[in-house]
């Protein structure tokens, strides 16, 4: 059986996805790259069945059920976004960018960097124990330091490589096609081995 190169091997060969790449599965010939979100293997699952959640412009919201820990308390739902992102790009080299308006996928779960995130006062020392890669600066400016696996992406194709808006260690595809039954725009979410680039 011959080897396919999947989305995984390119970014890493090619340094760059894209939105708007046409790519294929083993069971739809043709999909649209729509956008990319970042994933951590420790991350809650992400529902690859996009029915159970909305695509809006640059984010993906589904609906959460969270089990009560009290028997007679009915399951509890909340809402969770995962931002959307149009480009990738992987390099194999470290970055020093301002953590301030950057999404780490792999902190977000930790409080101070939530609360960083959020423009309130929060204290160095918290934020370097949250991760090594976090250092400040002369000017008290805070700084993430990307190791040289790690994705860099953007909110647009466009952007050059020193607007980076998201770090993450992988991530999944949004993609969109035609829908053979009702002839409108569906949208789907693959893990990216599962997907293979189509020269046009």
């Amino acid at each position: 059986m011959m080897y396919m190169t999947n989305l995984s091997d390119l970014l890493f060969s090619n340094k760059e996805l894209t939105s708007g790449m046409i790519v294929g599965s083993r069971l739809v010939k043709e999909l649209e790259i729509y956008g990319f979100i970042p994933y951590t293997e420790n991350t809650n699952s992400i529902p690859l069945d996009i029915r159970l959640g909305i695509i809006t412009s640059d984010r993906f919201v589904y609906s959460a059920v969270q089990s009560s820990s009290l028997l007679d308390e009915p399951p509890k739902k909340q809402h969770v976004v995962f931002p959307i992102y149009r480009k990738l790009l992987c390099d194999n080299m470290e970055h020093d960018l301002l953590l301030e308006n950057l999404y780490v996928c792999s902190l977000k779960a930790n409080y101070y960097y939530k609360e960083f995130r959020n423009k309130k006062q929060v204290h160095f020392q918290h934020l370097k124990k949250a991760s090594p890669q976090i250092s400040v600066d002369d000017s008290l400016q805070i700084h993430y330091k990307t190791l040289p696996k790690e994705i860099l992406m953007y909110k647009k194709i466009s952007y050059s490589i020193d607007c980076v808006s998201a770090v993450a260690p992988c991530f999944l595809v949004v993609c969109r096609f035609i829908n053979s039954v009702t002839g409108g725009i569906s949208y789907t979410i693959y893990p990216p081995e599962d997907l293979f680039p189509l020269s046009k």
